[in-house]
Parts: C-alpha cells; structure tokens; sequence
C-alpha cells in the first residue's frame, strides 16, 4: 500500500495505471481450484500482481507457502510478504518489498499442517502458534481518501488442521484460513477493492483464498 500527498497531472491529459488482479489461491492435491474459478498456473499460488498510477506502484502481495511440492515452502516476497508454509519446520514468511509506503513480512509456518499468517500495510502476519493453530493475518492500514476511514491491505490467516477455523484475517480485507480434511473448509477470499489477502488451505475441498484486487484513489 503507498500514498502520495500529490501527484503532478496536465489538463486534458492522460495518466497510465493499472488495477492489480490479487492473487490466485493454491489448489488442493485433488486439482481444486481458487474460489474464484481461475486454476493457478503450476498448481501453486501465484502473487498479486502490481496496482500503478503513473510513476506510483502498490507492490502486489506475495504468495504463501506450500507444504510440499514445487511451491517452496517458504513464504514469498511482496508488497506484504506470504505466510510461511507448513513443512520441514518453521517455515519463515516472506519479506515486504513495499518502499516507499506500507508492507510487513508474512508469520512463519509450523511442521503440523499449520501455516503463518500474511503481512499486511499495518503490521506483521503472526506466526503459527502450535500444530493447530494457524497465524492471524497482519492487520491493514486506515486511509481517509476516499472520504471516510477505511482500512485496506489486511493479510490472510494460515491453516490449520484441527476442523475448528483459525483466527480471522487482519482487517482490511485479509480472509481466513481453512481447516484441514476432506470435510473441512477452504480459505476465504481477499476482499477486492481493499487489497485483501486470501486465506491458506490444507487439503479442503474449497480450495486456498484468492486474494483481493487493488485500488487506486485519487483526491483532488
């Protein structure tokens, strides 16, 4: 997330930009989709991609960590970094690339099916506390430009295994995670316009969390 006091236009000119689709949630083993019906290329989740407005860039958020397969199990690099994954140990979260502007790393991961939680533009994803407890998402960030305080960029929770849910997403959009089994449930979606991070899954039919779109605001 970045804001910008001012940014220099012409009258009756053009400004380049572009609204950065969020992230595509990871597919179960069984071939599960994101919620949002786009298969993630690879079988692994993909980051979100960048938001533009002229020369300013809104880092999209970095892709959380697989146990196993050919997504490292490590959380990923972005604006806010991706919650570390749940194999081999604790698995570390990803680092935030966002600067200037806001971003936190992603929590670390734990060896039991358990996964850290994402950052967010307003704090550091937590990291999973136990074999059964997923890592509560960054929290995002208040901004007053659109008019009222709203609050963006909240990162997901990660899973967990025990069939109870794991602690919410951060406000500001981030999903929470699913549990864990065939019967259990699938990460929750990002919210779009916010910027939101997609909850993390285990092996539930649902499916990981897409994340949420960007959002550019301008105020003159």
């Amino acid at each position: 997330m970045i804001e910008v006091s001012s940014h220099p236009v012409s009258p009756g000119g053009t400004v380049s930009g572009n609204i950065g689709r969020g992230g595509i949630g990871f597919p179960t083993p069984s071939g599960h989709t994101g919620q949002s019906g786009s298969p993630s290329p690879g079988n692994f989740a993909n980051p979100g991609e960048n938001t533009t407005f002229g020369n300013i860039t809104a880092n999209g958020g970095g892709a959380g960590g697989n146990h196993s397969g050919p997504q490292p199990q490590s959380g990923q690099p972005g604006g806010s970094g991706g919650g570390g994954g749940s194999s081999g140990g604790s698995q570390p979260g990803g680092s935030a690339t966002q600067s200037p502007g806001h971003g936190h790393a992603g929590g670390h991961g734990h060896n039991s099916w358990s996964g850290g939680g994402g950052g967010g533009a307003g704090g550091g994803g937590s990291n999973a506390s136990s074999g059964s407890d997923g890592g509560p998402g960054g929290s995002g960030r208040a901004s007053s430009y659109s008019g009222s305080s709203v609050t963006y960029a909240g990162g997901a929770s990660g899973c967990q295994p025990s069939g109870t849910r794991p602690s919410p997403g951060g406000p500001g959009g981030g999903g929470y995670g699913g549990d864990g089994g065939p019967a259990g449930t699938g990460g929750q979606n990002g919210s779009d316009g916010k910027g939101g991070g997609g909850g993390g899954v285990r092996d539930a039919p649902g499916g990981a969390g897409d994340g949420g779109n960007g959002i550019v605001i301008l105020k003159y």
